[in-house]
């Protein structure tokens, strides 16, 4: 206790005089003038500080900050799994923030595990990128009740300004899992926005920093195999090359001759038989989750699944003080099959500059897809002013112009979107009302845009309580409105919905919602049509957590043009049997009123058979084993029940083995499947008969020079 007095006394003189200035050492150093303590509660936030105070000894050497954490630990504590890089984990751990440059409100994020886990990001206001790595390194060891933390952070790799001395900010947070309790230093909490950063806790290093000029070359080789031809082939789309190289520390550039994604877990089975839209698939190939909000677009402006097998890529971002910009392109590989063009070389690029200061971020972009004989430029802004904590402003416009020779009409077509909203977030409220409206000729061929001539206005009011240690923990609720007018239809749609989710210690919570309004169908007729919901979670033990959810709606079914009922249910297991064993299994059930093979009238001018399953099941699931961070193995598979066309079942297999064998040096391999059942299960035949339609193992290595 008397240390611990002592040290909030040494931290309250620290304060009172200035920044913490963090001494020079290359040897570990251990006292009191280097020691920061008095973590206080921010999660439920009643800023009391901890029990047995955590403590964190800082010292800088030529290229790193290096540190010792200690904290107590009793029998609630969480080690966690063992898990590769940057995997989110339930898990007690240690965490240190760095704000290198404060008035950019980006932090440089480290977290620390029991096992050894790595996991860092860059964090700003609303999202954070966790596909930023850096060489960090420590040691984690528990001796009696003590948990102690050694490492180091490389400073060269970060973005800050050249010359000393080095006015930074820090935060340090120590994570419960078992309470689901956050103590940090200072007392902050990320719904304070840019004050989350402004506010953290002032350090200054005096030593200069030695810049590291990072050039990292990664070639790879991919081998593969057809399971269903039994054959192999060798072709340059089996050799690439990955060259990062950060030339100031500012600026990140990366360029990929032939990217491979044969090492990327296939997309799962999804319910996707009465969808309006095509799929939306989120972006799983890393060369474009790395930095890709960093450019400020959405996703119906640029939705990088469009490139489907890019044969060169190329990104660079960098910012100052206060200006962010990206760069990105990439060309499609042209694919042909039976004298078909399934898919056309087409160039990509995206060109970003934003302007930012604390109050007001300023995003533009130039978003292109061209070719010989076709093109369509995008010029998208989205402005936001945060008048203060409370108040945001937000205002977006896009802007397109396309022309196609492949087309009969081949005169140039441009188009136009505009939104505006306003938010006001007092407190535990959020408040939002918006607009939206968009021109008949919009095109935005490089993202998702399916919506067209219309303008639609909306708002919402929610409430979200503050975190308490009572048996209720938080809870919530919200309500929204939707007004959509398309120019062309006679009808209206609108849509209003509540949700209330309540969640008590310990760990399980329980979410209820009800939607109700009209929709319009292809031919421009509204239909009402209503949803409501129920679901509970409960995540207590890492063994096992569950989420289970019934709804039933009233739904439009597009292919008959009217409503029919649906029930569903869902299922969601998952958790990590040991520290190396993990499992996650989902399935959903889904019945519908309608029969199958019903007449359809389409709009009254023609009467057609439409093959439609009423009931189906969808099936996902995945087994991982890691017995240390550079070695995993994961297993799983995707299964559908939906009947159409004479196939009764869709089923897909995967595998894949990832092992580091150096740092930064990678093997993989794996398989991956699907089959298609063309003849229904039957008492002698229980498994029915499947055809493959694909069946492919590889083999990659991946080597950083």
């Amino acid at each position: 206790m008397k240390t611990c007095f002592l040290a909030l006394f040494v931290l309250l003189i620290s304060i009172y005089l200035g920044a913490f200035t963090v001494p020079y050492s290359d040897v570990p150093l251990i006292s009191e003038a280097n020691l920061l303590t008095g973590l206080q509660r921010v999660s439920p936030d009643d800023q009391t500080y901890e029990n047995n105070p955590t403590n964190c000894w800082l010292w800088q050497d030529d290229k790193h900050l290096c540190f010792i954490m200690e904290t107590h630990v009793d029998s609630t504590f969480v080690p966690g799994p063992v898990s590769t890089r940057d995997t989110s984990n339930t898990a007690d751990y240690l965490r240190i923030q760095l704000i290198t440059l404060p008035e950019a409100y980006y932090a440089y994020l480290y977290q620390f595990y029991a096992t050894g886990n790595l996991f860092d990001a860059v964090r700003e206001t609303g999202r954070a990128d966790y596909n930023f790595n850096t060489n960090y390194s420590y040691s984690s060891s528990i001796t009696g009740n003590i948990w102690k933390v050694s490492g180091k952070i490389p400073l060269g790799e970060l973005r800050f300004k050249h010359n000393p001395p080095y006015d930074w900010k820090i935060i340090i947070t120590r994570h419960k899992d078992f309470t689901s309790e956050d103590f940090s230093l200072p007392p902050v909490k990320p719904n304070q926005k840019n004050d989350y950063f402004a506010k953290a806790y002032d350090i200054q290093l005096n030593q200069p920093i030695k810049r590291t000029l990072s050039l990292d070359f990664r070639p790879y080789i991919v081998k593969s195999y057809n399971l269903i031809d039994k054959t192999d082939s060798f072709d340059p789309d089996n050799i690439g090359l990955d060259i990062a190289f950060n030339p100031a520390q500012r600026t990140r550039i990366k360029l990929s001759l032939n990217p491979d994604f044969s090492d990327v877990p296939p997309d799962e089975a999804a319910d996707i038989y009465n969808s309006k839209y095509p799929r939306y698939y989120t972006e799983n190939r890393f060369f474009f989750t790395e930095d890709l909000d960093a450019f400020g677009v959405s996703y119906d402006n640029f939705y990088s699944r469009r490139i489907i097998k890019p044969t060169v890529a190329f990104k660079a971002t960098g910012n100052s003080k206060s200006l962010n910009w990206g760069v990105l392109a990439a060309r499609d590989k042209e694919i042909i099959e039976s004298g078909m063009i399934l898919n056309r070389d087409d160039y990509f690029q995206v060109l970003s500059l934003m302007p930012k200061t604390k109050k007001l971020k300023l995003a533009n972009a130039i978003i292109s897809r061209v070719n010989r004989d076709y093109y369509n430029h995008v010029f998208s802004n989205a402005y936001t002013w945060n008048l203060n904590n409370d108040i945001r402003l937000y205002s977006s416009n896009s802007f397109s112009i396309r022309e196609n020779d492949r087309s009969t009409d081949n005169e140039p077509t441009t188009g136009s979107v505009h939104s505006l909203s306003l938010s006001l977030t007092p407190q535990e409220w959020t408040y939002n009302l918006y607009g939206l409206y968009i021109s008949r000729n919009m095109n935005a061929d490089a993202g998702y845009l399916y919506n067209r001539f219309f303008h639609k206005l909306g708002s919402d009011l929610s409430w979200d309580s503050e975190e308490s240690l009572d048996i209720i923990s938080y809870q919530g609720f919200s309500l929204s409105w939707e007004y959509w007018d398309r120019y062309a239809a006679q009808n209206i749609e609108d849509i209003y919905t509540a949700n209330y989710y309540i969640n008590f210690r310990p760990k399980w919570g329980l979410n209820t919602s009800l939607s109700k309004g009209r929709e319009l169908d292809i031919v421009n007729n509204d239909h009402n049509v209503y949803s409501a919901d129920v679901s509970t979670t409960f995540f207590r033990w890492q063994p096992f957590s569950a989420q289970l959810k019934y709804t039933y709606s009233q739904e439009l079914i597009y292919n008959l043009l009217s409503t029919h009922s649906a029930q569903s249910y869902y299922c969601n297991l998952w958790g990590t049997i040991s520290q190396k064993l993990g499992y996650d299994i989902s399935g959903s059930y889904i019945n519908y009123s309608y029969p199958k093979g019903v007449l359809a009238n389409y709009g009254g001018l023609q009467s057609y058979t439409v093959s439609l399953d009423d009931n189906y099941v969808i099936f996902n699931g995945e087994i991982s084993y890691t017995p240390h961070q550079k070695l995993s193995l994961a297993c799983g598979s995707g299964f559908t029940t939906y009947e159409s066309d004479g196939i009764y079942n869709d089923l897909s297999l995967y595998g894949n083995l990832r092992y580091e064998f150096k740092p930064n040096c990678f093997f993989y391999s794996g398989f991956n499947t699907n089959q298609l059942q063309d003849e229904k299960s039957t008492y002698d035949s229980p498994m029915g008969h499947f055809v493959k339609y694909t069946a492919t193992a590889y083999a990659k290595v991946s080597l950083s020079l």
